[in-house]
């Protein structure tokens, strides 16, 4: 654990990642070197970078992705794991 009972998570190398923004979500990936002040780099299913809207962003770190699910429009989008 962490500073006030956080986990202390140092993400490194890359991974798959949703993005939320606007309504919408994307299935993408991040990137971070090895280096502690690398910055991340969040790319989109292309490879492409991704754009945020301005304004506050909020990042969560999951272990897995197996028991994410989110709505969309009313109606349920997507949804992993058991």
């Amino acid at each position: 654990e962490g500073e006030r009972g956080r986990l202390d998570i140092r993400p490194q190398g890359n991974g798959p990642a949703l993005f939320f923004s606007s309504g919408l979500v994307q299935e993408g990936r991040w990137e971070r070197g090895e280096g502690a002040r690398d910055p991340f780099h969040f790319l989109d299913r292309l490879g492409n970078p991704l754009r945020f809207s301005p304004g506050l962003t909020w990042m969560t770190v999951l272990s897995t992705l197996d028991r994410v699910r989110w709505e969309s429009g009313g109606t349920l989008a997507e949804e992993r794991g058991p």
